[in-house]
């Protein structure tokens, strides 16, 4: 949504009440967290997506948490090698309250995946994203026997959509 799990919960409210029925809620601790961190502790961010996962699951929903992306900042910084993006999400599967975690490292590899801005995933981005997360959604939420199935079906509407068929 674009904002900050901090103030993020309101619009997430909104959402829910008004978009109809859903089985599951996937939260990104996204570029808006993570890359103002100096100004907002994890612990922070962390108490903030415990209340987001907390709502879905008031509301009888799946709530999945997704790790943060191996990001451009994390490069240009430094912290990429430091262990410091392991840690980030490392909190996040262990603190964050969901039903379930999806670590994003290596879904998004490429620089074309990222916008000029460097903060924000491009059209493509989001569509590769979407496609590689597919299948970790579908072992989260489907039978055991019916996962790999759903994952790869789930996969291949992605990769259709993208070819306009």
């Amino acid at each position: 949504a674009g904002l900050s799990a901090s103030r993020a919960l309101p619009s997430l409210r909104r959402e829910l009440a008004h978009r109809g029925d859903f089985d599951a809620c996937l939260i990104l601790l996204g570029a808006n967290d993570v890359l103002s961190a100096p100004t907002e502790p994890i612990d922070g961010m962390l108490e903030a997506l415990r209340a987001l996962h907390v709502e879905c699951r008031s509301r009888g929903l799946r709530s999945i948490a997704v790790g943060f992306p191996d990001h451009p900042a994390f490069a240009a910084s430094g912290l990429r090698g430091s262990g410091a993006l392991a840690a980030i999400n490392d909190r996040i599967r262990d603190e964050a309250g969901a039903d379930g975690f999806i670590d994003p490292h290596g879904m998004l590899p490429r620089a074309a995946h990222w916008s000029a801005d460097r903060v924000h995933m491009t059209a493509e981005g989001y569509r590769t994203f979407g496609a590689a997360l597919a299948a970790p959604v579908a072992r989260l939420l489907l039978p055991e026997r019916r996962t790999e199935r759903a994952g790869r079906r789930a996969g291949e509407r992605v990769l259709r959509s993208r070819e306009g068929k």
